[in-house]
């Protein structure tokens, strides 16, 4: 794992209260709120933004974070992107979608955002390449929108958005851990002998997309508890294997608990979040008809 900075120095400090400011903000909403119906529109709005990110900072790197945490430039690049996208952003846009707040909470909340980002390229913690922070309040008031657009369908269970937020869910967590892993080395892909950390955050997010897209599909067979972990998990090391014959994945889970772990950890994810999703949503359904 690359040297670290202090946790606290001028330029993460920034962002380590941004991100402090929108947690307490969504802990209170938590606890006034459903916890099902916000757990539920988090999940999925963070996995919307982390299909944004993809395109714009992963693969055509179009900005990049300076919190200063990491000296490699890269982790404390995505370190940035999951303050912004996994925190900033879908924690207020389901503030707002879950208060019902109209077009001027949206628009005047993107308004603040691009400030912030035109503040954090004042002070060198932000800096931007082919992206322009014009495209910032357009593309989050239009996010915002597609957020309250998810809710009401949530809300109303209709059946492709419930899958959606199964699907946006385990990707969020296995986007998360493909980080994680690769901080500490455990995990890493690339597309020559040497893997440099840029394929890696290039082409962990469609491992996970295609892992999260293959646990949602046989979730369907939930219903056979023993079929749905071992299907999964068959599909799963053979994804592994075969990228790892063509060079692509490298892995150091060597010891066999800590391979069974990792082979376990999608099925009971996806297991845990499809619980969350669709046992509350149906309960919440049925209390509103009642």
């Amino acid at each position: 794992m690359g040297k670290k900075y202090k946790l606290l120095n001028k330029n993460s400090t920034p962002f380590l209260v941004l991100a402090v400011a929108h947690i307490v903000a969504v802990v209170i909403l938590l606890r006034r709120s459903n916890q099902g119906e916000v757990w539920t529109l988090l999940l999925t709005n963070i996995g919307l933004t982390y299909l944004f990110e993809l395109p714009t900072l992963n693969l055509f790197h179009g900005y990049r974070y300076k919190p200063r945490l990491f000296k490699q430039s890269i982790f404390d690049t995505i370190l940035g992107a999951i303050y912004s996208q996994a925190v900033y952003v879908p924690i207020t846009g389901t503030i707002l979608s879950i208060l019902k707040k109209n077009w001027i909470w949206k628009l005047s909340m993107a308004i603040i955002y691009y400030f912030i980002e035109v503040l954090f390229k004042r002070i060198h913690i932000y800096k931007v390449f082919w992206y322009k922070s014009s495209f910032t309040p357009v593309l989050i008031f239009l996010f915002f929108h597609i957020s309250d657009w998810v809710a009401k369908a949530l809300i109303q269970n209709k059946a492709w958005a419930l899958k959606l937020a199964h699907y946006f869910s385990i990707e969020v967590v296995w986007i998360t851990f493909m980080y994680v892993f690769g901080v500490f080395r455990k995990i890493r892909f690339g597309r020559k002998y040497y893997h440099t950390w840029t394929e890696h955050f290039q082409l962990a997010p469609w491992y996970s997309l295609v892992l999260s897209y293959t646990a949602l599909v046989t979730s369907r067979w939930a219903k056979h508890r023993w079929l749905y972990p071992s299907f999964m998990i068959i599909i799963h090391m053979v994804i592994d294997k075969v990228l790892m014959s063509m060079g692509i994945l490298k892995s150091r889970f060597k010891a066999f608990y800590v391979k069974s772990l990792w082979y376990l950890c999608l099925p009971i994810t996806s297991r845990l979040l499809y619980k969350l999703i669709y046992h509350y949503r149906r309960r919440d359904y049925a209390s509103m008809e009642a």
